[in-house]
């Protein structure tokens, strides 16, 4: 199984880092390829030019190849912090320019003004493992899970599982441990 990990977190010794490192060791304990984009790390340009808008396609090696490794892979993981209640612009930046249409939907038009779209990723399984400074009850993790939720259905992900690590600035290192055990568990769970 293919595995593709999105890491999007400037800091190499942040919480995100230990997550992705987790997830990369558990798909290659199973025997899986498993390859990591570091958007920081890779440089990545978020902007959306007009241009690129307007015909539906990039001309950007790097959002070429990320296309590419994306409809090989059949399980993304995706880890970022929850800034402001979002992701990194870095990562929302990702969100548009790779998720786009024809790689991760299509609108298909049923005539007399219906439109209706598609997710093309049906073969993928979604994991998004995210850290946040806030309570489980606060609107910024709602608002992140609403977001990858949506995305998850609008793509067609086969499976979808978003996971929360609460008030990371004040936790323990067993916490922390806890946590990485129930991202390892989930990814195994859903790779079976």
């Amino acid at each position: 199984m293919p595995t593709l990990i999105i890491l999007c977190h400037p800091a190499a010794e942040s919480f995100c880092h230990a997550i992705s490192s987790t997830l990369h060791r558990g798909a290659i304990e199973r025997g899986d390829s498993c390859q990591v984009i570091d958007l920081y790390r890779d440089g990545f340009d978020p902007q959306l030019s007009l241009e690129e808008l307007r015909r539906k396609w990039s001309f950007d090696p790097l959002v070429q190849r990320y296309s590419q490794m994306l409809l090989q892979s059949t399980q993304l993981c995706i880890v970022h912090p929850d800034w402001w209640g979002a992701p990194p612009a870095l990562l929302k930046g990702w969100i548009d320019r790779v998720l786009r249409s024809e790689v991760a939907y299509r609108h298909i038009d049923e005539g007399s003004e219906i439109m209706r779209t598609e997710g093309l990723l049906g073969k993928q399984q979604l994991l998004v493992a995210l850290s946040s400074d806030g309570g489980e009850g606060g609107g910024s993790a709602q608002s992140l899970h609403a977001m990858w939720q949506h995305i998850a259905t609008f793509c067609g992900f086969a499976s979808s599982s978003i996971m929360i690590m609460h008030h990371i600035q004040h936790s323990t290192l067993h916490q922390r441990r806890a946590f990485l055990q129930k991202v390892a568990t989930q990814q195994e769970r859903m790779a079976g």
